[in-house]
């Protein structure tokens, strides 16, 4: 299985849009997929949103993003204005089952987003 993400980085002044892609290629049954923001001096990952399947995302505290999971494979995070304080590393990720969620779930991949 291989998680695709983009775009790869961008660098957007406050107040842009923005869409994040993440696909997940070669894997046939409904995988948990998950959206992460990371800080950008490190330190814990924070889950924005978790989807259970096409359609299917939980809620998030996290007010000024949404999330979108319009086939099994594929999950958007977008947003219409980007704070300074979304500056980070955003991962997709993927799991089997939520059980795995706790732990390092599939594939991340770092997307940096400065602003």
């Amino acid at each position: 299985q291989t998680l695709h993400q983009t775009p790869r980085f961008i660098s957007l002044p406050p107040g842009s849009s923005i869409q994040l892609h993440c696909y997940l290629q070669g894997y046939s049954s409904t995988p948990w997929m998950y959206w992460y923001r990371q800080p950008p001096q490190g330190g814990a990952l924070h889950m924005l949103f978790l989807s259970r399947g096409k359609d299917m995302i939980d809620d998030s505290s996290e007010k000024h993003f949404k999330a979108a999971r319009p086939t099994q494979q594929n999950f958007t995070l977008s947003t219409d204005s980007l704070f300074p304080n979304h500056t980070g590393l955003y991962y997709c990720a993927w799991s089997r089952t939520l059980s795995q969620a706790g732990a390092v779930p599939g594939q991340k991949l770092p997307l940096p987003l400065s602003l």
